[in-house]
């Protein structure tokens, strides 16, 4: 049996990394896999990632909560499987709605994040 478990990570994409105060774009989930194999042709898989959200926001913690724009509203997503009478891996995913925003100022943000990435590329080769 093989149990893996991620716990609220915060993945985080920023604007600059010179100013605290900067634009962030943050993903936050918590994520469970269930892995279980009792003969070489008997498995079952149960996962779940639960409340996937992404949202923008000012990076500095101090003003964080009060700067959070939600891109991705949270979503959960459920992956079970099973091999019934040893024949091939079935699966079922099921999930709540995805709502996804978004606004001008994200998409600007995003170009801003790409240009000063590419910029750094150009100045190390």
């Amino acid at each position: 049996m093989l149990k893996v478990q991620l716990e609220k990570p915060d993945i985080i994409l920023v604007e600059s990394l010179d100013d605290i105060n900067t634009n962030a774009i943050i993903m936050n989930t918590e994520a469970t896999l269930k892995f279980h194999m009792s003969t070489p042709t008997r498995q079952t898989v149960d996962g779940e990632i639960k409340d996937l959200q992404i949202y923008s926001c000012c990076y500095n913690p101090l003003r964080r909560k009060d700067t959070m724009n939600l891109i991705l509203r949270p979503v959960t997503i459920n992956v079970n499987g099973s091999t019934p009478d040893d024949t091939c891996l079935h699966f079922e995913v099921t999930m709540t709605p995805l709502i996804i925003s978004v606004t001008p100022a994200n998409i600007e943000m995003l170009n801003r994040i790409n240009q000063s990435l590419t910029e750094k590329k150009r100045r190390y080769k």
